[in-house]
């Protein structure tokens, strides 16, 4: 968190406490925050599937923060509009600068079929991580995935 900007920031505590793949947390707008229920409403991008989820604490209170000197429809702002891919290739320059991984860039990438394959760090772990608080806080495997 120290090599991240503010905008990264909030997208990784969004990953993390959210589970969202990289795409949804960057497009998530205000407007898709309840914040006097603390919830969140959006439908994903890869599934097309509506989710309707309450927001952890400390993520709520960092939300509540930032939103005070928001002033732009978006929760990360300069993020709209980017493809997921290259904000991936951003968030994997990150971890590179905070010496969690090696640097790479795109081509390192293999395709197989329709997938990509990289097995190392990307922002779709925080989603794995949450799933391991989760089940070790003692989450029902309905709620911990």
């Amino acid at each position: 968190m120290a090599k991240a900007s503010p905008e990264w920031r909030t997208a990784i505590l969004i990953g993390l406490y959210t589970g969202l793949r990289l795409g949804d947390a960057t497009s998530l707008k205000w407007e898709d925050l309840d914040l006097d229920v603390r919830q969140y409403t959006l439908k994903t991008q890869k599934t097309g599937r509506y989710v309707i989820n309450p927001i952890a604490g400390p993520l709520f209170d960092y939300l509540c923060e930032l939103r005070q000197g928001s002033t732009g429809d978006y929760v990360c702002p300069t993020f709209w509009g980017r493809e997921s891919k290259v904000l991936s290739n951003d968030f994997n320059l990150l971890l590179s600068k905070a010496g969690l991984i090696e640097k790479r860039d795109y081509r390192q990438y293999r395709a197989e079929g329709n997938r990509r394959r990289y097995a190392g760090l990307s922002y779709h772990c925080l989603l794995h991580t949450l799933t391991s608080l989760l089940k070790s806080a003692g989450a029902y495997s309905a709620v911990a995935g």
